[in-house]
């Protein structure tokens, strides 16, 4: 469709406060035709209602990589708010997603109370952070050798971003595509990026930060180690002096007080009791989930010797668990010792720098 892109730009203006630049850099770097949902009451030819896209990412999975959508841009016209439209775009974005093989689809609310509004339309709130504060004069030190990379485009940036990346199960994955847009994003937001390499010259931490209301924020920091973690928030503080810093960071298996980033929807069971069979070989369960939207999910799975088989129709054995997917996706993306406490593997699920 011809002025596709100039009708999502349009609704997306009407919509959200995002400056000029930052809009020019997404409608022409990031946004694809493809990914566009829309709905337009009035026929083809007239300006959408409701519209959001339904970008394509990965995640590693237990060890696998799966399919995964982010939902952004998710807006309605004024003129049209208050029909449900969202509602029905929202579940065929589902739909969607699950067709094109996409296990999970995630988004970002934009304010508090949208927590309540997606959960009511089937999404759960599985990704959360963690916040760390430190006052402008803390010295972030920490031993080892680190020399400071200055250009995030050189050779081996990139590499170094998607091996650190890979590393983290539960993480959504960033194509190249993907961090040259993130470091656009960053510059356009007047931020920062850190990258340190240790004393053989491998790059061994990425980080980037921006000032937000009077405070430094980390929005996310890949290390493959607690000293060059250190190293790199040190790097980011002093771009960014006198200001106290929050670094919302990854939370730990048995931590209480955390902060909602994000939220998901398992729309694929099939695909992901496959993964979670296939790195868990000795486990042996049998599930039974129900999903009232996409009814190809509803069934009784028994998982064994690495593998997941889908049993027949009216099964009245032993279960070791019965839930719908809403409580299926929480389970899955809860931490560990709760999946075990289930006898459900489980992992926290990862997501940063989605230019949100």
């Amino acid at each position: 469709m011809a002025n596709l892109r100039d009708d999502i730009r349009k609704l997306w203006t009407d919509t959200f406060d995002d400056k000029a630049e930052w809009v020019e850099m997404f409608f022409t770097r990031v946004y694809r035709d493809d990914d566009v949902m829309v709905l337009r009451p009035d026929g083809n030819g007239s300006r959408p209602a409701s519209a959001l896209l339904l970008q394509r990412y990965a995640m590693n999975f237990h060890g696998a990589t799966v399919g995964c959508a982010y939902i952004c841009g998710a807006a309605t016209r004024r003129n049209e708010r208050g029909k449900g439209l969202m509602t029905r775009l929202l579940a065929t974005s589902l739909r969607e997603a699950r067709e094109r093989g996409d296990m999970l689809v995630t988004l970002i609310p934009a304010e508090g109370h949208l927590y309540y509004y997606y959960a009511a339309r089937g999404f759960s709130t599985v990704f959360y952070t963690r916040n760390r504060r430190y006052t402008s004069c803390h010295p972030f030190a920490g031993p080892g050798e680190f020399t400071i990379v200055d250009d995030p485009y050189a050779v081996g940036v990139y590499e170094a971003f998607s091996r650190m990346e890979h590393n983290i199960d539960g993480r959504i994955l960033h194509s190249q595509r993907d961090f040259l847009n993130i470091l656009d994003d960053t510059r356009l937001d007047g931020g920062h990026c850190a990258i340190i390499a240790d004393a053989s010259g491998k790059i061994c931490g990425i980080g980037f930060a921006a000032e937000r209301d009077g405070l430094g924020v980390i929005t996310d920091i890949l290390a493959d180690n607690a000293d060059a973690e250190q190293a790199v928030l040190r790097r980011l503080h002093a771009s960014l002096p006198d200001l106290p810093v929050k670094y919302p960071a990854r939370p730990g298996n048995c931590e209480r007080f955390l902060s909602p980033r994000a939220m998901g929807r398992i729309v694929n069971v099939p695909t992901a009791l496959e993964a979670i069979a296939a790195s868990h070989p000795r486990l042996r369960a049998i599930y039974r989930i129900t999903d009232p939207l996409l009814a190809e999910n509803s069934g009784v799975y028994r998982l064994q010797g690495g593998t997941c088989e889908r049993l027949a129709p009216g099964h009245r054995g032993r279960l070791d668990l019965d839930v719908d997917i809403d409580v299926f996706t929480r389970a899955v993306f809860s931490a560990p010792p709760i999946g075990e406490l289930l006898g459900l593997p489980s992992i926290r699920p990862d997501m940063a720098l989605m230019l949100d």
